[in-house]
């Protein structure tokens, strides 16, 4: 990305810094929410995401 392509959308950014949803597509709410859990908490997140995500591949159903 070039320097003009950085500074415009550091621009649009700025306009709008409480945008829920920012010029690319990213979630704001969740980087937030992420964010504000402690460091057990993130982990614990993740590992349910992948259990349930490996889930899903598998084709087993949620209990």
């Amino acid at each position: 990305m070039s320097e003009d392509e950085m500074s415009e959308k550091e621009a649009r950014e700025t306009r709008r810094p409480d945008a829920a949803v920012n010029d690319d597509g990213v979630d704001r709410t969740l980087i937030r929410w992420f964010r504000g859990l402690t460091p057990l908490e993130r982990l614990r997140t993740v590992e349910r995401y992948i259990a349930s995500v490996e889930k899903v591949r598998d084709g087993r159903q949620y209990s």
